[in-house]
């Protein structure tokens, strides 16, 4: 939903830049209305036919689509309550569809009926997750640590707040978050690569490795594990190894144009840094 609406103000934008590129060349440079009207045409013409695509709204999911995809996360809450179940569940698929503001809104007023430990884990995480994709990073933080502090703890919740001390730059408190989410759960691929992940963004390649191999080992079909490997092997030049992780990541699920169009950017960040230093 989000990229949709980048896109389309996007594509609006390069509607004005044509017709004012158009209007000067007419106004300033007093050229020929007629030279370039078919060129133009063609170019706006193109622009709004993908605007109208754009604007073409998938149909709505089911609620029984987010209760399916969240199950981990919703658990039990409000099951004495069919009315705050499915206001739980509308909150979730608001979110969903990047309407934060109203899907906040629903969750407040849920908190004061919250009274078993699944009401008060899904409302605080799906507030913390809200939180998070406004960049209000401090409300999120707190959210997470007063859900942790009634022993509401999983995977899932220090997983995201690992990630939310990544985005606040502190690496102290997000490799701990991800060891935690380990510790709790020592068979949780994602929750390994996410270390694996931690290193390869302070570039240190060597723990990025092992933890990535970690990852795969607990899971042989872990996509962004075997993605990684490719990315690393490939910035080293380890044709061979890069070459195995490349095709396993492809046999996993990955596209192979998009995988090189993204080793391809993290060789020339790479080539820039260099010639930085």
């Amino acid at each position: 939903m989000k990229t949709i609406k980048i896109l389309r103000a996007v594509v609006i934008l390069l509607l004005a830049v044509v017709v004012g590129l158009y209007v000067y060349e007419v106004a300033a440079l007093k050229k020929d209305p007629t030279e370039n009207l078919m060129r133009i045409a063609i170019i706006i013409a193109g622009l709004v036919i993908t605007l109208i695509r754009l604007r073409v709204s998938r149909p709505r999911r089911s609620l029984d689509y987010y209760e399916a995809q969240y199950q981990k996360v919703l658990r039990n809450a409000f099951a004495d309550s069919v009315f705050d179940r499915k206001k739980l569940l509308c909150a979730v698929r608001l979110y969903n569809e990047d309407n934060f503001r109203k899907a906040a809104k629903y969750l407040v007023q849920l908190q004061p009926k919250c009274r078993q430990p699944d009401d008060y884990y899904a409302v605080g995480m799906f507030l913390a997750l809200i939180y998070t994709d406004l960049s209000l990073y401090d409300q999120a933080v707190m959210m997470y640590h007063h859900l942790i502090g009634m022993n509401l703890v999983s995977t899932t919740l220090y997983g995201n707040l690992g990630y939310v001390y990544s985005m606040m730059g502190d690496d102290e408190k997000t490799l701990s978050c991800y060891s935690a989410a380990l510790d709790l759960d020592p068979k949780n691929a994602y929750a390994q690569h996410n270390i694996a992940n931690f290193y390869f963004d302070k570039r240190d390649f060597e723990n990025a490795i092992e933890n990535a191999k970690k990852a795969l080992e607990l899971d042989s079909k872990l996509r962004p594990a075997a993605t990684l490997l490719a990315i690393i092997y490939s910035l080293e030049e380890n044709k061979e190894e890069a070459e195995r992780y490349f095709h396993l990541a492809i046999t996993c699920g990955e596209k192979p144009d998009h995988l090189r169009a993204v080793i391809e950017e993290y060789r020339k960040g790479a080539a820039e840094a260099e010639e930085e230093e």
